[in-house]
């Protein structure tokens, strides 16, 4: 999960990160005008382009390291994103995985409180049985409803509809 520190980071380095970019399309800008200012002038005094070409080199080095630096903070801010994403999903996964534990274990205690006294009965119910055939009477009645709370018993989900 991601802290509220590292959250109020990202948000730091988002909001930085935007002047930044700004600040150096800026600088491109600057030094694009200024190489066309050159040429401007180089052309205007009527002399060749060859002569300042290594002047408009260095702007256009200049002009290449700028976009690079641009290209990088772009890249860096597009995976702290990602990061944050893959974080928050991560994070919404385990909410989940906690939610859905927590509902088994109330199913579980559910089917526990059907499931005992239904088990309980069952029991009553042979010993009863055993009592009675050893008495010399047997109640039809009674061993049906063993077998109707024996097979509750194997399927609480059955037994919980019923």
């Amino acid at each position: 999960m991601i802290s509220n520190e590292a959250r109020a980071r990202l948000g730091n380095w988002q909001e930085r990160s935007a002047p930044m970019i700004e600040s150096l399309m800026e600088k491109q800008q600057k030094v694009q005008e200024e190489k066309s200012n050159l040429i401007k002038r180089t052309l205007k005094a009527g002399e060749e382009l060859s002569t300042i070409k290594g002047q408009i080199g260095a702007f256009d080095e200049q002009i290449a390291e700028t976009q690079g630096q641009i290209a990088t903070i772009e890249t860096q801010k597009r995976e702290r994103e990602q990061r944050e994403k893959v974080e928050r999903q991560q994070a919404t996964t385990q909410v989940q995985e906690k939610s859905e534990t927590v509902q088994s274990l109330a199913q579980i205690s559910a089917i526990k409180q059907v499931k005992v006294p239904i088990e309980n009965a069952h029991r009553r119910l042979k010993t009863e049985m055993k009592n009675d055939i050893g008495r010399g009477t047997f109640a039809e009645s009674k061993a049906k409803k063993i077998n109707e709370l024996a097979e509750r018993t194997r399927s609480p989900d059955s037994g919980m509809n019923t």
